[in-house]
């Protein structure tokens, strides 16, 4: 599994002729993309398949980590991938624009925006609202997930709990050696882990020594309108979670 030690860039420039051969004038399906070609693994009903995706913002103050690229992201960032191929040639800016318009896309994003305000994150980082870091402040957050290419199980999107975070070798791969070097990378940012199954991967990095715990803001509920108990946990959560945040921007500003 040499994409395992692959860097993003290095793999969307193999993937590349493959993408200039996707369809422009229509949406894409899952007949265009969860094919063979674009398949990563396969095994015991789980399937990981490419997806543009990786890009890494070295500088960013925060990293947010949801579970794995759905496949309405995964579409997203082939659509995109495909409109920039033929006339952006580097790498890295197109899954820099990739990033910025997939991360936490939708209902999630307002979601995700309104928790970190109330949280008081734009008094850390020295904006007006945590919704400037997914517009003109893109470079302060790195968004990513535990699992960076898009996982599927049966055939549905991977929620992170069944397989269970970390219960199969290669959700443990893919976090030790796709998300643990993007950690690293991002040395001086925060890490959000997002609801129970990113805290598990993040959780198994520190176990791991890859990342420092100090680093780790763990108990943020999921963001997603999925989660009937997000608001109520935040709730509970809320006093604990700013404080943390606080604590560590006032340490490490």
């Amino acid at each position: 599994m040499d994409w395992l030690s692959s860097s993003a860039q290095a793999l969307f420039k193999a993937y590349i002729p493959r993408i200039k051969k996707l369809p422009v004038n229509r949406t894409l399906t899952q007949k265009d993309l969860l094919v063979n070609h674009f398949r990563l693994y396969s095994k015991d009903a789980v399937d990981v398949y490419y997806a543009p995706m990786g890009h890494v913002r070295r500088k960013a103050k925060i990293i947010i980590i949801g579970v794995t690229p759905g496949w309405t992201q995964m579409e997203l960032s082939y659509q995109l991938a495909r409109s920039m191929v033929d006339h952006l040639k580097t790498q890295g800016l197109i899954l820099g624009k990739i990033k910025k318009q997939i991360a936490f896309a939708g209902t999630m994003r307002v979601n995700l925006i309104k928790m970190l305000d109330e949280l008081r994150l734009p008094e850390c980082l020295g904006i007006k609202s945590a919704e400037v870091l997914f517009e003109e402040k893109t470079d302060m957050v790195h968004s990513t997930s535990a699992l960076r290419y898009p996982m599927f199980f049966r055939g549905k999107n991977y929620t992170g709990h069944a397989p269970k975070m970390l219960s199969i070798e290669i959700q443990r791969c893919m976090v030790e050696n796709l998300l643990g070097k993007e950690l690293t990378q991002v040395e001086k940012g925060l890490i959000v882990p997002l609801g129970k199954a990113s805290t598990m991967a993040v959780e198994h990095l520190v176990e791991c020594g890859i990342v420092d715990k100090k680093r780790c803001l763990f108990g943020f509920p999921h963001p997603s309108g999925a989660n009937a108990h997000r608001v109520k946990e935040f709730e509970e959560r809320q006093g604990s979670l700013k404080r943390k945040m606080r604590n560590w921007f006032k340490t490490n500003s």
